[in-house]
């Protein structure tokens, strides 16, 4: 429910295109293994440590993260760069 924060809260953006992140974070006072729905079956790879991704076969698997406490993730479906130089 609304007050049960030891499941985790979640963001899911998707558009036109196809293209989706998601933001997963938890709020709990403790690690937790969050349980993170995806909007698409893929490739969903983690946006801050590029080298690791997860394969999702259906809608409805989720994917398994170890969040410590207050931390977050935030995972994409498509690729990118970041270009750090000016």
């Amino acid at each position: 429910g609304y007050d049960d924060w030891t499941t985790g809260r979640f963001i899911t953006c998707t558009s036109s295109d196809g293209k989706s992140f998601v933001v997963a974070g938890n709020f709990d006072s403790q690690a937790r293994r969050i349980y993170v729905a995806v909007p698409s079956a893929g490739t969903w790879t983690d946006y801050r440590n590029p080298s690791k991704s997860y394969t999702v076969s259906s809608q409805d698997e989720r994917i398994a993260v170890e969040l410590g406490q207050g931390e977050y993730i935030l995972m994409t479906n498509f690729n990118y760069s970041v270009d750090n130089e000016q």
